[in-house]
């Protein structure tokens, strides 16, 4: 693991780096989704800032899963200030997204990650074979030793949750040229992004 890689979530991502638990950018306001806005369901829901909890218009705690894009964007917040101290966790996922929405947050911020669902099927057409994003081991993919072309813009993390807290990361490296790691049974989930395919061997 580089000190790069331990300290810094994402490395030159799209030109965009990323610090967990930093945002990049942040509106100077954010509006809370009031009742009158309409209900959330438990299972789904789409662009905007919530509260979380479980009355009418609140996101309830739990994991969910997006497809995600290029501009995808989140943050669980501690407070609605719009402040950088507000935001617990935030990513700027590439891929298929997946995060963790814990009871004591007080909100939820999103934008262009094409809509979130509490649905954590399956979504790879292989299990040992996939590319960018955030996925479920065991679910979306098998435990094992797989290798990419890598990059210089190549970054993979094994995570123990999804909460994108830096606890949350088991393991992690940018590593320069052809890229080889080890997906452990007890890991709850892989993530990378500019790494070409992995594929376990």
């Amino acid at each position: 693991m580089t000190e790069r890689a331990e300290t810094e979530r994402r490395s030159g991502h799209r030109g965009r780096p990323v610090r967990w638990g930093l945002a990049t950018a942040v509106a100077a306001s954010i509006a809370v989704t009031s009742a009158a806005a309409g209900t959330v369901a438990a299972s789904r829901f789409d662009d905007g800032t919530y509260r979380v909890g479980y009355g009418m218009g609140e996101v309830h705690p739990g994991t969910y899963r997006a497809p995600g894009g290029s501009d995808c964007y989140w943050a669980r917040l501690k407070n609605f200030s719009g402040s950088l101290n507000a935001i617990a966790a935030n990513d700027n996922p590439a891929g298929p997204a997946l995060v963790t929405i814990l009871k004591r947050d007080r909100g939820f911020t999103t934008h262009d990650c094409r809509g979130w669902s509490s649905s954590l099927k399956r979504i790879t057409k292989s299990k040992t074979k996939f590319g960018t994003g955030t996925y479920l081991v065991r679910t979306d993919i098998l435990p094992g030793t797989y290798r990419s072309r890598g990059g210089s813009n190549c970054y993979w993390a094994r995570l123990r949750n999804f909460t994108g807290d830096l606890n949350g990361i088991v393991a992690n490296d940018n590593p320069t040229g052809p890229a080889i790691v080890t997906i452990g049974a007890r890991d709850k989930g892989f993530t990378s992004h500019d790494c070409g395919t992995w594929s376990r061997f």
